[in-house]
Order: structure tokens, then C-alpha cells, then sequence
């Protein structure tokens, strides 16, 4: 049996709720980090590597970064002179 995602969206209350059934304990984690170190929608490169080394070896720094971005959390003052 297969199910469109349309129509899994409509079921389930759309997109965001689709993903908050499939989030991970490891991706609430990483959210409510960012979340808590978040001001005005933006996050300090350091504390966004801060965050992931807090986590351990399971979460990268691009896990970081996605989660970042999916939540509309900008990464600011990056060490390297990247944003």
C-alpha cells in the first residue's frame, strides 16, 4: 500500500506536523538547543559548534546546520568568514 505525501500532509495536519511525528530524539535535541541559543532568529557560528561538540560524535555539525536552516535559524559571525 502507498500512500502519496499529498495526501499523508492533508491526514496528519500538513507538513509540519508530518515532521514533528518523524523527528528523531536526536533532532528534538539538536532544536531545543538552537532554539534556546537562538536570539532575533540567529545563532552564533561558535554556538552552533558548541551545540554539536555538547552532543557528542552522533551529531554533526551539518545535522547542526540542517536543523538550523529547517527551523529558519540564521548562523552568524562565522569563524571562517563564511555568513
Amino acid at each position: 500500500m502507498s500512500v502519496e505525501k499529498n495526501s499523508l500532509d492533508k491526514m496528519v495536519g500538513g507538513p509540519a506536523a508530518l515532521n514533528e511525528i518523524f523527528a528523531t530524539p536526536k533532532k528534538i535535541l539538536i532544536e531545543k538547543r538552537l532554539r534556546s541559543a537562538a536570539k532575533s532568529g540567529r545563532v552564533k557560528c561558535a554556538d552552533a559548534l558548541a551545540i554539536a561538540d555538547s552532543l557528542g560524535s552522533e551529531v554533526s555539525l551539518r545535522e547542526v546546520g540542517k536543523v538550523a536552516d529547517e527551523l529558519g535559524i540564521r548562523i552568524t559571525a562565522c569563524q571562517l568568514g563564511c555568513f
